[in-house]
């Protein structure tokens, strides 16, 4: 059984870095993040709020930059009804909270 296409928000991190001529390696150094976690950010993963600012200021932008460079959260529609919002992270998590008591 073939598993269902995972879909993504379009964001424009890979256009804008390319305009400032940095590598994937310069930015995800400068914004202090891994740089397979760059990459699936620009292929349309979604990421998380401290990582976002950490992308933007390290291209030189403000956090109101945040819907011009990472769009509004909604996959494009495909034409199989209307689009999905983006759930995030929905991997099931351990209970660590026993672990510290």
């Amino acid at each position: 059984m073939a598993t269902p296409s995972v879909k993504r928000a379009p964001n424009a991190v890979r256009a804008i870095r390319e305009d400032k001529m940095l590598t994937k390696a310069e930015l995800a150094r400068a914004a202090g993040i891994s740089a397979l976690t760059l990459a699936r950010i620009e292929a349309g993963s979604e990421c998380r709020v401290d990582t976002m600012r950490k992308i933007l200021f390290a291209l030189g932008m403000e956090p109101t930059d945040k819907d011009r460079v990472f769009g509004t959260g909604a996959a494009p529609d495909d034409g199989e009804g209307a689009p999905l919002p983006l759930q995030g992270d929905t991997k099931p998590r351990r209970d660590l909270s026993r672990r510290w008591r």
